[in-house]
């Protein structure tokens, strides 16, 4: 059986890395402050991959953003997935350059659907994450129902559903998906997200959006539609919360690597 993966998510806006409560932002540091606290030289041994995201919506700051990023990469190595802001072909050309080993797409996935298979053909899909951001409402007939949002939460798509089966056939290598509602609640993953993904799902899954204990992260490997779990709880896994984290996993069974 694969191995599955515990992913550490950090958010970026305007120079600052921040927590996120349902897509709102509070700012916590800058990338001295992330260096100082996570100690990134000791964190390749707590996780599996790392996730970046840049979530201004203005489109200047990507050099300030790639320079922070770089910092991050000189202080340990794992496998890096990097998101935001990319509107044109151009963007993720730059993303690789600065060393990404996989980009996330969202908006494009939304908007740009020629976009997206321009990035897939040139880079393949093991190189491309589809990042689906949902809420849960009420349908026409009363029913729960999940739909997609883009550009922070802030504009309505497709039902979940629908749209994952879009990216499963745009070609995307891997799913990210994240909940809206219970976004830094630290009150356990949107479990239940998992029953409207295409029953012939031919990508790994990636789940986030409300871990704040170890005992979430596990209910989510635990999860067979699930292959990897993220967090972006930045105080909750400070200092030694990631390794924690991962100890406890293995020691009630998850299915992680020993690293």
């Amino acid at each position: 059986m694969l191995k599955k993966r515990l992913i550490f998510t950090l958010l970026y806006s305007e120079g600052q890395f921040c927590l996120s409560r349902n897509f709102r932002l509070q700012r916590v540091g800058n990338i001295e402050w992330l260096l100082d606290k996570f100690q990134f030289e000791n964190l390749a041994d707590a996780i599996d991959e790392l996730v970046i995201l840049r979530t201004d919506l203005e489109e200047n700051g990507i050099d300030d953003f790639l320079q922070a990023v770089d910092k991050i990469q000189q202080s340990f190595f794992v496998p890096i997935a990097i998101g935001g802001q990319i509107r044109m072909k151009s963007d993720a050309d730059k993303l690789f350059r600065a060393g990404a080993d996989k980009i996330i797409l969202n908006r494009a996935l939304h908007v740009d659907l020629n976009l997206s298979r321009s990035i897939i053909s040139d880079y393949g899909s093991q190189a491309v994450i589809g990042s689906v951001d949902f809420r849960q409402e009420v349908g026409a007939n009363g029913e729960k129902v999940f739909r997609t949002y883009y550009e922070n939460g802030n504009i309505g798509g497709a039902l979940l559903g629908i749209h994952l089966e879009l990216i499963q056939s745009v070609g995307c290598g891997e799913i990210l998906l994240r909940s809206i509602d219970l976004d830094g609640t630290g009150n356990g993953l949107c479990m239940d997200a998992t029953k409207e993904l295409p029953r012939d799902i031919q990508i790994p899954v990636i789940l986030s959006g409300g871990s704040g204990r170890a005992s979430h992260l596990l209910e989510g490997i635990a999860d067979e539609n699930i292959n990897a779990v993220s967090t972006a709880n930045l105080l909750n896994f400070v200092g030694n919360g990631l390794h924690d984290a991962r100890k406890s996993i293995l020691l009630n069974g998850g299915n992680l690597s020993s690293n």
